[in-house]
């Protein structure tokens, strides 16, 4: 059955625009809009909804909150406390901000009520940039975003000295050392303490931020396997996409441990000579570099140095068309 997001407000004109933004996003999800009451308890009487976006001067009566999974009010004021157990959400900010406000509290829900994988399904893939690239870093987000639409995915960059990307990512200042900070702590319980601070983009949730590169040096390569033991005894991903743009302790663990490696590469005999070099250093340290686990692409530039780029610009980039046919075979 088709999931659907329904827009409930008087004002039909912000209604329309607000579902025209929607549809443009793609998402897995019908979109309608309702400005009258009678048609609205119609629809509602006979199907579900999955997330009702109500205006703040309209109501739903106690029976029709049966066939509401998840339930916004669009407030005329800019507030975020919740009243009542109803996510309140500031109306008159870009439809993006919206949409990726509803769309983390919908995801981090779903983890919470949702699915339960068997262990031996979960994948951990890594994607390899040394150095690092926005070429590289758009390939990963555009990797992990298409397999977010079939399954769970919870995706990691690993960068030093990390710059934003992506317009519509919410801003995760530095939930990504303050995990750390918790990580190397043996006492504290790591998924706990990591999935408050996890950030989503439509169904894909991802941990960044850094308050300083230093912190991903200070991880160690038990640090990493702890962490990566719980993720696969957790049933709330299927597959954890590591970007790993720095060469460290840590990153080479994360590669050990990887059921897939992807190693991007631009067309240079630099890139190439690097990649003989990583090749030889596994070997020494007895880490399988054979093609069932490893494998070399190059990927494209887009041509987007300086700037961060909104979603629709990644999905129609030569980035995301390099990144379709992986995601379908991973």
């Amino acid at each position: 059955m088709e999931k659907t997001i329904v827009i409930y407000d008087s004002d039909s004109m912000y209604a329309i625009r607000f579902m025209e933004y929607v549809k443009r996003r793609g998402l897995d999800f019908d979109v309608l809009v309702f400005t009258k009451e009678e048609s609205f308890a119609e629809y509602i009487g006979l199907h579900p909804i999955e997330i009702l976006l109500l205006g703040e001067m309209l109501s739903v009566k106690e029976e029709q909150l049966e066939n509401i999974s998840h339930l916004y009010i669009l407030s005329e004021q800019p507030l975020e406390a919740e009243e009542q157990g109803n996510q309140r959400i500031f109306k008159y900010q870009s439809a993006e901000a919206i949409l990726t406000k509803i769309l983390t509290d919908y995801t981090k829900k779903e983890k919470v009520s949702g699915y339960n994988s068997e262990k031996n399904d979960r994948k951990v893939i890594s994607v390899v940039s040394f150095p690092p690239g926005r070429n590289k870093l758009s390939f990963s987000w555009s990797l992990a975003y298409l397999l977010s639409e079939r399954r769970k995915v919870l995706f990691i960059p690993m960068e030093l000295l990390p710059i934003p990307f992506l317009t519509l990512t919410a801003s995760s200042d530095s939930n990504l050392s303050e995990f750390i900070y918790y990580l190397k702590d043996n006492n504290s319980n790591v998924i706990d303490q990591m999935n408050p601070l996890l950030c989503c983009v439509d169904r894909l949730s991802y941990l960044s931020g850094l308050s300083h590169g230093l912190d991903l040096l200070s991880v160690t390569k038990e640090d990493i396997r702890r962490w990566l033991v719980d993720i696969r005894n957790s049933t709330d991903y299927e597959t954890v996409v590591f970007y790993l743009g720095c060469y460290s302790e840590a990153a080479v663990e994360i590669i050990s441990q990887s059921d897939k490696v992807l190693v991007a590469m631009e067309e240079n005999g630099e890139d190439a000579e690097r990649i003989k070099e990583l090749d030889r250093q596994l070997q020494l340290l007895h880490i399988p570099t054979g093609p069932d686990r490893f494998q070399k692409l190059l990927v494209p530039d887009p041509g987007w140095e300086g700037r961060a780029i909104t979603m629709q610009e990644l999905k129609n980039s030569e980035s995301w068309l390099c990144a379709m046919p992986y995601a379908d075979h991973l």
